[in-house]
């Protein structure tokens, strides 16, 4: 089964609404679009996108039924709706917090429940956990390994022989950051940096006719063209959004600030960093959640 990363799929759809709407009129605002992204835990990034796109002043949002099953709390009989994809099936409607009524009012939940235990950042990931993640990548020939890194690198990724993908991180690194470190390496990859390429994981069907038999699955990853800087941004807000989720705490702002400049600014693709750390996610990471 062969699943194509087609990273420049709908070019000048989702990327042109953000320019001609002007959201993004300098490179804050983009790192605000990031941040609201990191706080989305259950919906994936695309849809929070989606959100984004149709009222960046939203704080937190959820169906009729998510705000009353998790929150107990009821949506404003004439409260704005917002769409969003549901796969397999048609679009839904959410709602912002702002617009639900409960036992706190909107603003006292957002200070004692969305700032409190639900986005709360322990910065904690458990060593056997991030030692499971690195070895289920090596089922796509994508090998992790520990080594010593000069002071001001924290890992590196390329291209190794007989299609393997080599992501080395530094051998000091706690698994917080390597684990951050790991999703930025694997980020380029699945972003194009490194050119076209093809993953190919072997193995054999569990269940069915097919029971025991050979299976292989591959994913083709167009090349992208991008200078250093785009690539270090697009990279770190990947690393950032699925960290956020893991809570980790990612210092994007920084990070990203000292790369980033109003013109290189413009050429960033939020739909491509927001389609590759759904895609990392779907492929390596939600098995572990």
């Amino acid at each position: 089964m062969e699943n194509l990363m087609t990273l420049d799929d709908d070019k000048n759809t989702i990327d042109d609404l953000f320019h001609r709407s002007l959201i993004f009129r300098n490179s804050k605002e983009f790192q605000d679009f990031i941040r609201f992204l990191g706080k989305i835990f259950h919906y994936s990034h695309y849809n929070a996108m989606l959100v984004y796109l149709q009222n960046r002043n939203v704080k937190y949002f959820g169906t009729r039924a998510y705000w009353k099953k998790t929150f107990n709390r009821k949506v404003d009989e004439n409260a704005r709706p917002y769409i969003i994809l549901v796969p397999f099936g048609p679009a839904t409607l959410v709602y912002d917090v702002m617009e639900t009524r409960g036992e706190l009012s909107p603003q006292e939940f957002i200070s004692k429940g969305l700032q409190g235990e639900l986005f709360q950042v322990n910065g904690y990931l458990p060593a056997e956990l991030y030692v499971a993640i690195k070895y289920s990548l090596a089922e796509y020939n994508i090998l992790v390994k520990e080594c010593g890194m000069p002071v001001n690198k924290g890992g590196r990724t390329y291209n190794g022989k007989d299609g393997k993908t080599i992501i080395e991180i530094s051998e000091s690194f706690s698994p917080e950051q390597a684990f951050s470190t790991l999703i930025h390496e694997l980020a380029h990859n699945f972003l194009g940096h490194l050119g076209e390429k093809t993953l190919i994981k072997k193995s054999v069907y569990t269940k069915g006719e097919k029971k025991g038999k050979p299976k292989v699955e591959t994913i083709r990853i167009p090349g992208r063209s991008v200078d250093f800087d785009i690539r270090e941004i697009e990279a770190e807000a990947v690393s950032y959004l699925i960290c956020s989720r893991w809570n980790l705490e990612s210092f994007v702002e920084k990070y990203i600030g000292s790369h980033i400049t109003e013109e290189r600014f413009k050429k960033i693709s939020p739909e491509i960093i927001i389609k590759t750390a759904d895609k990392i996610e779907d492929y390596f990471l939600k098995k572990f959640k």
